[in-house]
């Protein structure tokens, strides 16, 4: 972390046990005199798209040290992390929005919604018993994921490991899970947060036989 001071303490640990595709390789580095000038990582995810499983690798955490920039560092080590990805014969490669498109390396910019917002005071519709998580609730709203999500494109395969150092550690301060029962049984979930615009749900899911817990 030290390359990175301005981050919170610990923000890596869950590229390295949160995540049980990490391996060591997937850090790259390049150095000059001894010193770290330049960094990415790469994270492999399985993701749905359709009837198709697909290998996704995602290049994040590229930085390189302000008196190396404008140098070509930043190419090269996306350039070391695709090879890397095409290596370990992924299927995708993708970066994040922050980060310049890098078209000669073959990326092109794809816009995704990553939340929406609600006017309203509730999550969920009228009709149901809504309430927070218990821990012995958790793994009922891992299935309801892994159910809604199926052949959804680009649905991250999730462990339980992702679930704790991704989704929820991270946000612990700053976002709410709720959950709608119907007769006692969890049958839908929601992550979100308030803000001055209303609430803003991250995401959401629930049980094939009642799609109208979100609407």
């Amino acid at each position: 972390n030290r390359e990175w001071s301005d981050l919170p303490e610990g923000y890596f640990q869950r590229y390295f046990y949160g995540d049980h595709h990490y391996i060591p390789d997937y850090t790259r580095v390049i150095e000059d005199n001894g010193q770290i000038v330049c960094t990415a990582q790469v994270v492999k995810r399985i993701v749905q798209c359709g009837d198709a499983v697909l290998t996704l690798g995602g290049i994040t955490n590229v930085w390189t040290r302000s008196d190396y920039r404008r140098r070509g560092y930043t190419t090269a080590i996306v350039s070391n992390a695709l090879d890397l990805i095409k290596a370990d014969a992924m299927d995708i490669a993708i970066m994040p929005t922050g980060l310049r498109p890098f078209k000669n390396l073959g990326f092109e910019l794809l816009a995704l919604s990553s939340a929406s917002f609600l006017r309203n005071e509730s999550v969920f519709p009228n009709g149901f018993e809504i309430c927070d998580p218990k821990g012995s609730d958790y793994p009922s709203i891992y299935a309801i994921h892994r159910e809604f999500n199926h052949k959804r494109p680009l649905a991250v395969e999730r462990s339980e490991e992702y679930w704790r150092d991704w989704i929820l550690k991270p946000h612990k301060d700053t976002i709410r899970i709720q959950m709608a029962k119907q007769d006692h049984e969890i049958c839908g979930y929601a992550v979100y947060h308030d803000s001055n615009d209303g609430i803003e749900v991250c995401e959401f899911g629930c049980k094939s036989c009642c799609p109208e817990v979100i609407g």
